[in-house]
């Protein structure tokens, strides 16, 4: 399969930057509806923007000055879309502390990514938490025509207690309700698009955590989802403990990332969603 973003026509945000009108043909489009596949079609894409979808033969009239991009043996599909990312955490390669201690090493690390990531054919990814707050950044330039690269949805950095999970990389501890929802307000500020709070321990490097056990109680999360709510942001959340997940499900936690799931916590989540 092949996706139109190897041809960075319709990767990043770039109305106002890419004039060009280009016209793709392929052996087959799946376009994510369900429907069957659609033989011989043909795509128009203006100004970033598709326009136009179509199969069999190409009117003369669409063609009149665009660019024909053939792929004969290629499937057209859907950007793809992935949800979970860290566009600059790369702890297996070995300049990495000199990564991470330089804030330019590291959105030039995660602006590759983000272009290596288009390329594959994932237009869209969440960026769950970056030092320095990078990726805020790096959206912007990436929406701006600047950087080519997946659009980016960037909570920025993300939140944690005094030696919890994850706080190898922000080195700031929020440890109670008032310090976790003046965290909120600080990365909403900076301009996350979402707000990352590890409720659980985990394995993380150079921490002595518990990812048996949460790090948050029930209530301390939910004053910081309300907080968040009132400023429009969703809240996602690491949870490897049972119990953290009972409480962000108490506390109304929009998405959260659970490796271990247990019935119980199950049937808590759908309650509350019903």
């Amino acid at each position: 399969m092949r996706s139109l973003a190897r041809q960075g026509s319709t990767g990043c945000n770039c109305r106002g930057v890419d004039k060009v009108k280009r016209i793709f043909s392929a052996k087959l489009l799946i376009d994510g509806t369900g429907q069957d596949p659609v033989a011989d079609p043909h795509i128009l894409v203006e100004d970033g923007i598709i326009q136009l979808v179509g199969s069999g033969r190409l009117p003369e009239a669409l063609t009149e000055g665009a660019e024909l991009i053939q792929m004969p043996d290629a499937t057209i599909i859907p950007g793809l879309v992935d949800a979970h990312v860290h566009l600059a955490l790369a702890l297996h390669r070995p300049d990495w502390p000199e990564i991470d201690a330089d804030p330019v090493r590291m959105v030039l690390l995660a602006a590759r990514n983000a272009r290596l990531s288009l390329a594959a054919g994932v237009t869209t990814i969440a960026d769950c938490g970056i030092r320095y707050g990078v990726s805020i950044q790096l959206r912007d330039a990436i929406a701006r025509g600047e950087v080519i690269g997946s659009r980016v949805w960037a909570c920025g950095p993300w939140l944690t207690v005094t030696n919890g999970h994850g706080y190898f990389w922000t080195r700031q501890g929020l440890d109670s309700a008032h310090e976790l929802r003046r965290g909120v307000r600080e990365v909403v500020w900076a301009g996350a698009d979402f707000i990352k709070i590890m409720a659980s321990g985990g394995g993380t490097r150079g921490a002595k955590t518990n990812r048996r056990r949460a790090q948050y109680s029930a209530e301390e999360l939910r004053l910081a989802v309300e907080d968040a709510h009132r400023l429009s942001k969703r809240v996602h959340c690491h949870i490897n403990a049972t119990e953290a997940m009972r409480n962000c499900i108490e506390a109304g936690m929009d998405v959260e990332h659970v490796p271990n799931v247990v019935e119980s916590s199950v049937a808590l989540s759908l309650d509350s969603a019903s």
